[in-house]
């Protein structure tokens, strides 16, 4: 369905929605059949209304499956691609992220086929409305190559379909995840086969990342910081350098100091103090760069650290290697950073937590907490401490699992962050459905008998009595 459609469908759905409820609204309150009916009405229109604006949101990324060329020989490796369109502002990732998902793809293919991974062309760097650096990605017309390899046994004259499941996350002000079935469908032949000029001249577009050879690529890292210095082949200016890491311990976000002069540059780049650098830890990712034309394009770098200080010195020939410190800190210097940096985040975290006792759903549960303690007046000191250790450490303890869940999944090699499930359209969705059940109990649509409570009550009256269950309830 093209955007235009999606939109008006939106628009005519909430229009009856409006008219629904305010004929709706005078019998909310009365336990009629026609009321029920009015209200299971209301509940269906706001399902179909968020099915509708999801399609519109989803419609921001075009993707389908292209070939470079029009058949497909027994035997012979051919390219593929996914040829992503987005619509102005919006963005999908690379396959290194930084904040977001990169696109993958499923395929579903025949026995005999084989798949290779996808080619990825040089990203560049994504920001907000702000300003601030959220991610490497693409932007515009996108292809994402890939090879695919049918079996030698394929029959001349027949076809073959290629079927594959394409997930993506697309932001702009907001980030909706992708989800789509992709297919192609090519005739097979033993003569050379033609090729598709439009999806040639789109892939051939695509800025992919060269071999470094040629190339004398040098990395070095402290406490706090990684330099690479860059020497190009050939006498060539460089501009507009920019490197892309392909692992966490590069604080993506932080920006980067260049320094450059004809064919040769050096690049310092800050360390992220929340991961870990293993010992055998290599400098990878892509160096993104203006040529002399001005055209963007790309170096694979996957090099060892090597020991000693790289530094920015000053010769006639331009940049050299030195042993200054110009771009190193110290380490004295690194640990003030650090603390210093700490410092400020446990002082954010406490003036967070300050301004979220203001917040609807916990200032009322305040109330409720004091007249806990006004209960607890007067009582045996050594039980208010055991009541007020038990509150604590089931607060921290609850946070600490949830570190440590995010922890495992990141070690696992997920590209996760805090709030990563509200990039789930599932869980999105579900989330929205208790919103609504919420919305419709307080409206009077339904109401959650009394029985419930009559009969949970005094359970846990009788549980506030016995020592171990207070505990584990302030827990």
């Amino acid at each position: 369905m093209p955007a235009m459609a999606r939109l008006w469908a939106s628009t005519c759905v909430t229009g009856a929605l409006k008219r629904l409820c305010a004929s709706c609204w005078e019998r909310m309150l009365m336990p009629s059949a026609k009321s029920m009916r009015c209200r299971l009405w209301s509940v269906g229109l706001l399902l179909l209304l968020s099915l509708t604006l999801s399609d519109v949101a989803t419609a921001q990324v075009a993707v389908s499956l292209v070939s470079a060329q029009t058949s497909v020989q027994p035997g012979q490796p051919f390219t593929v691609a996914l040829r992503m369109q987005h619509q102005p502002h919006w963005h999908s990732f690379w396959k290194h992220a930084g904040t977001g998902l990169p696109t993958s793809i499923t395929w579903s293919l025949s026995p005999g086929w084989s798949a290779g991974p996808i080619q990825w062309p040089t990203p560049i760097v994504l920001r907000d409305k702000q300003g601030e650096v959220s991610g490497h990605g693409y932007v515009g017309l996108l292809y994402l190559p890939m090879q695919l390899t049918p079996p030698a046994d394929l029959q001349p004259g027949s076809s073959v379909l290629m079927r594959a499941e394409v997930h993506w996350l697309m932001c702009d002000t907001v980030c909706v995840p992708g989800h789509q079935q992709v297919s192609l469908t090519l005739p097979v032949s033993t003569q050379p086969t033609a090729v598709d000029p439009l999806v040639q001249s789109g892939i051939a577009k695509m800025s992919m990342p060269q071999s470094a050879a040629g190339w004398t690529l040098t990395a070095n890292r402290d406490q706090s910081t990684v330099t690479l210095h860059v020497v190009a082949p050939g006498a060539g200016s460089l501009s507009e350098l920019h490197f892309f890491p392909l692992d966490d311990f590069i604080a993506y976000k932080q920006p980067q100091t260049v320094a450059s002069h004809a064919n040769r540059a050096l690049l310092k780049m800050a360390l992220d103090h929340d991961e870990t650098v293993p010992a055998d830890a290599r400098l990878r990712g892509v160096l993104a760069y203006n040529d002399a034309a001005g055209v963007y394009q790309g170096v694979t770098v996957d090099v060892p650290f090597s020991s000693g200080a790289i530094a920015m010195g000053a010769s006639r020939d331009g940049l050299v290697v030195g042993a200054g410190s110009a771009v190193t800190l110290s380490a004295a210097t690194g640990a003030h950073a650090a603390i210093s940096l700490s410092f400020g985040v446990l002082l954010f975290a406490l003036l967070g937590g300050l301004i979220l006792n203001l917040m609807p759903c916990v200032f009322p549960v305040l109330g409720i907490k004091v007249v806990g303690f006004i209960d607890q007046a007067g009582k045996d000191r050594r039980k208010v401490a055991a009541h007020a250790w038990a509150f604590s450490g089931g607060v921290l303890l609850s946070f600490w699992m949830l570190a440590g869940l995010l922890a495992v999944l990141r070690a696992g090699g997920q590209q996760l962050g805090w709030g990563f499930q509200l990039q789930s359209a599932a869980f999105v969705f579900g989330l929205a459905v208790v919103m609504l059940m919420f919305a419709l109990n307080l409206s009077g649509v339904f109401e959650i008998g009394g029985a419930v409570f009559d009969a949970v009550v005094p359970l846990l009256n009788v549980g506030a009595r016995v020592p171990v269950c207070g505990l584990i309830s302030h827990y």
